[in-house]
This record gives structure tokens, sequence and C-alpha cells, in this order.
């Protein structure tokens, strides 16, 4: 959409056959050539980093990267360098940083939580830090409910 207004536009290469945005938010990399977001793919539930760039013209290539199995939703970010992505996972309820490399070689926990899950994270200006803006905790309780009485007539 045009800052001073009028037609919204798709972003060319973000309609991705049999797939889902699975994530919010999209993140614009540090260069602002490329964007990049999870997809859920259809027919497998399997999520994949989706890298769009936005120089390649109508028909860019999108770059496919296999996601963590346990990703959240919460969309990867580009680390300040542009060669990692990172994104919370989780796993057994608990939320953590997980820093996927860009270049194929296997990704790590960055953070080592113990409870409570992940809702934002952002860096700091420099690059150096990584600060976990919004953590929750979902509680849950199960109520059986059973008439006791009677049938009416």
């Amino acid at each position: 959409m045009p800052i001073n207004g009028g037609t919204a536009e798709s972003v060319p290469g973000t309609a991705i056959p049999d797939a889902w945005i699975a994530s919010q938010p999209v993140d614009l990399s540090p260069d602002g050539k490329s964007l990049a977001f999870f997809i859920g793919l259809n027919q497998t539930n399997a999520y994949k980093i989706a890298v769009v760039p936005l120089d390649a013209g109508p028909h860019p290539k999108v770059r496919m990267l296999d996601a963590h199995a346990a990703v959240s939703g919460v969309g990867p970010r580009l680390t300040p360098d542009g060669k990692a992505f990172v994104y919370p996972i989780i796993k057994n309820g608990v939320g953590n940083l997980w820093l996927q490399p860009l270049d194929d070689s296997p990704g790590r926990q960055i953070t080592n939580f113990k409870t409570n899950q992940i809702t934002s994270f952002r860096w700091s200006p420099d690059g150096e830090n990584i600060g976990v803006l919004t953590r929750r905790r979902i509680d849950a309780d199960v109520v059986l409910l059973r008439e006791s009485g009677s049938a009416a007539q």
C-alpha cells in the first residue's frame, strides 16, 4: 500500500501455492532487500521460512528454508548481520529462542527459559543484544459438568 494512499498490491512472490502465511510479524531484512515469514504447507503441515527478494521483479525466486518443528507462530527475524534467523520455539509448553543460520548449518537454542512462552522480541539498536519483550503463561482448568437430578418431564 503506498504511504500516500492508493491501491493495495500484493508483493510478488508472497502468494505461495498450497501454503498459508503462518506468522506475524513479517520481517524486513536489514538491507531492505527481502521479506521473511513462516509458511505452513497444506500437504504436510510442516513449516518453512520463506525469503522473498523485493528487488527481483514480478517473478522472484523465493528461497524456502526448513524451520524447526516446534515454531511458535511468532515470525522469524533476521539477525543484524543478516546471516541467520531467530524465532521462538515451544517445547513442553516453554518458549525459547532458536538461532537458524542461513548457510544450512545446524541451528541451536540461544535462551534457556524454564517457564512461559515468548510472544515478542527485538534486537538492541547496536545489534549486540536481544530483548524478550513479552512472555506469557497459559493456565487452563478443566471443569466437568454433569446433570445430577432426574430428567425434566
